[in-house]
């Protein structure tokens, strides 16, 4: 029978083993998610170059004779433009952050990619109202941040929840149809909710891995 004073230091060995192990299993997954960002930046920063190309060529080569779709070109030009700058900047971050997964910098930077997708998503979503009701970007980007990206199930809530509220006032800005609008709004829902639930399932899969190699 452990005595009170015998219980009390066998609690604080088990809960300094699991923030060590807790510790390890952050670093690592920190490591992974820099590592994927060096090549993911990059390739994002690509086709978002190759939007601006087919855009740029349309608006000037191809010019159409409908105003809204002029608008719509220029504007998802504009979005493909910034979001490849702000990729490219990203992926030279994650190759000099490449040996630096451990600091505030490398740990931070693909949760701010992952924001920056979803923003990003948000806003060629909500300019596509203005010629279909499609939503596919943002299926996309929930997916892949929930695939490709170790979040802890908490942050990965709050980026999810966040992206929502996001979603869900942009989608008023641009598409006027009400059922159009209730049926986008329901399905980013969806988006966000499965997501998050295949972030769970890869941070619980992803940590239950290295704890088994601890």
């Amino acid at each position: 029978m452990l005595t009170q004073s015998q219980a009390t230091q066998e609690l604080r060995r088990l809960m300094g083993l699991w923030r060590a192990e807790n510790s390890r299993v952050t670093v690592e997954a920190a490591a992974i998610n820099l590592d994927r960002m060096r090549w993911l930046t990059p390739l994002v920063a690509v086709l978002n170059a190759i939007h601006v190309a087919v855009f740029l060529y349309q608006l000037v080569f191809n010019p159409s004779d409908d105003e809204t779709i002029q608008s719509w070109q220029l504007a998802l030009l504009t979005a493909h433009l910034i979001m490849g700058l702000l990729m490219a900047g990203s992926a030279v971050l994650a190759h000099r952050l490449q040996h630096d997964s451990r600091t505030f910098k490398g740990q931070v930077l693909p949760r701010l990619v992952v924001v920056i997708g979803m923003a990003f998503s948000i806003a060629v979503v909500a300019i596509d109202q203005w010629i279909t009701p499609n939503i596919t970007p943002f299926l996309i980007v929930c997916m892949i941040a929930g695939l490709a990206i170790y979040l802890r199930p908490l942050v990965a809530a709050g980026l999810y929840a966040a992206a929502y509220v996001g979603y869900f006032f942009a989608m008023e800005l641009t598409q006027a149809n009400p059922a159009w609008l209730l049926s986008n709004r329901l399905n980013g829902a969806a988006a966000c909710v499965l997501g998050w639930a295949l972030s769970v399932l890869r941070s619980e899969e992803h940590t239950s891995e290295l704890q088994s190699r601890i």
